[in-house]
């Protein structure tokens, strides 16, 4: 899904995978390419090797920075590279110093850094396919369209610059022109790598998945190993519902990029339909590792520790998305049905089943009216106010009992009133009754438990 600027793994969308529509329902986010979609930071490009004065092999300042980002060293990388910004490769210095940016979260420092790239060299489309993808990500598609055109024009036998504007084309869902546009830059560079990934995704998105085969197949023996093409194999096979041969590609994608977070997600959601919660947190957890702003991850994190009976974990997951896109539906439908469906330690049962009332409402307001007939969130809410009057009727027969027993003494009466309150509210963290759950949902998150 993310790009990468000299290693090509291709930007990718979220596309929601909705469980089956029960009262243990949650939503999951898979990464897909497409629209609204979260880049990955490019990989650094590799130079030749050279020396520096903080140690290695005798190396340029520009791959010596390379091999310290590619290490997780970015302190040193960012010194390294700074010191090559003036050189004659001053714009891969630039670049590089986005990529680093861009994995420690600094958008706005990596998108100066490309423009930096571009000012010195606009001939540079590593830089600018990450610039792009960069608005794109950050949901600026108009400026994201107005870049690529831009640098399109001013280098217009460029046919590479050509292809970013197809990323942008797949943005806006315009599939049939990214086709032509594809195939006109092919007949111009038949090894146009960019462009065929473009033809194979636009044919993806059609659901032309044998056409889109055949176009990876071309692409992978020019290009052999491009993570982006071993991703958009394990798309096609996941729509297939060939299970093995999507496990077999994503982990391919990932040998060669293995900070490669959709791929690292989309893993984790095969593993989560086989049940596997665990290596499905693994999986989701390397996904957020790699890319920490990527919500669809959290999300899908959170549901994996709803399943593993880590509900404080999982409420933490899911707050997470909400910290990054405050207006995400599906953390706060998964947010309610936490709260509907299990007990939550530290919660007492009647504020955490006002907390799902709360948190499914806010899913209907950030909805705004794009809930279908059968949308599920009214029969919850139902659901959760009837376990609140029931668990309200509980409590009063309990007061009456305990008056029974205390013999009508009204000291009594007080003293056992008090004391039941405050017995009840430190323990009532029970799980909700086996009326709220009607079967185990398709992501499998009916699981109740509490850490």
């Amino acid at each position: 899904m993310e790009a990468s600027g000299q290693e090509d793994a291709p930007d990718e969308a979220e596309t929601s995978k909705e469980g089956a529509e029960k009262p243990a329902d949650t939503r999951k986010k898979a990464a897909d390419k497409g629209k609204d979609s979260k880049k990955r930071a490019a990989k650094p490009a590799k130079d030749t090797k050279a020396t520096d004065s903080d140690g290695g092999p005798a190396i340029s300042p520009i791959a010596n920075g390379v091999d310290a980002a590619n290490s997780g060293n970015y302190t040193v990388a960012i010194r390294r590279l700074e010191r090559a910004l003036d050189s004659d490769q001053g714009f891969l210095a630039a670049y590089n110093l986005g990529v680093v940016a861009e994995k420690q979260g600094n958008l706005d420092e990596a998108q100066s850094h490309y423009e930096s790239a571009l000012q010195k060299d606009g001939t540079f489309t590593p830089a600018l396919m990450n610039l792009v993808r960069l608005h794109l990500r950050r949901g600026d598609l108009s400026k994201a369209d107005s870049v690529a055109r831009r640098y399109a024009e001013n280098h217009s036998q460029n046919m590479s610059h050509r292809a970013v504007q197809l990323e942008v084309m797949l943005a806006k869902e315009q599939y049939n022109d990214v086709v032509q546009q594809a195939k006109s830059i092919l007949k111009r560079d038949e090894r146009n790598v960019e462009a065929m990934v473009a033809l194979a995704t636009a044919n993806y998105k059609m659901g032309r998945f044998e056409l889109a085969r055949a176009v990876l197949n071309r692409a992978s023996e020019l290009s052999p190993e491009r993570p982006d093409l071993y991703f958009l194999f394990g798309l096609i096979a996941m729509e297939n519902e060939e299970t093995s041969k999507a496990i077999a590609n994503f982990k391919e994608a990932i040998k060669y990029a293995p900070r490669f977070p959709e791929a690292h997600n989309n893993l984790g959601l095969l593993y989560d339909e086989a049940s596997d919660y665990q290596a499905a947190a693994e999986e989701y957890q390397a996904a957020i590792d790699a890319y920490p702003e990527f919500a669809g991850a959290h999300l899908n994190l959170g549901n994996a520790y709803k399943n593993l009976s880590k509900p404080k974990k999982a409420e933490a997951s899911f707050q997470r998305v909400l910290e990054i896109k405050g207006d995400h539906a599906d953390a706060y439908f998964n947010l309610g049905i936490l709260y509907l469906d299990a007990s939550v330690p530290g919660m007492d049962k009647i504020p955490r089943l006002q907390k799902a009332i709360e948190m499914l409402n806010e899913y209907k307001r950030v909805s705004r009216g794009q809930l279908g007939e059968d949308d599920p969130a009214d029969k919850y809410i139902q659901a959760a106010r009837k376990q609140i009057d029931a668990e309200k009727q509980r409590k009063k027969m309990m007061r009456q009992m305990q008056k029974k027993q205390s013999g009508g003494d009204s000291s009594g009466d007080s003293g056992g009133d008090s004391s039941d309150e405050s017995g009840d509210g430190s323990s009532q963290t029970q799980q909700n009754s086996s009326g709220t759950q009607e079967g185990t949902p398709q992501n499998g998150s009916g699981q109740d438990g509490s850490n």
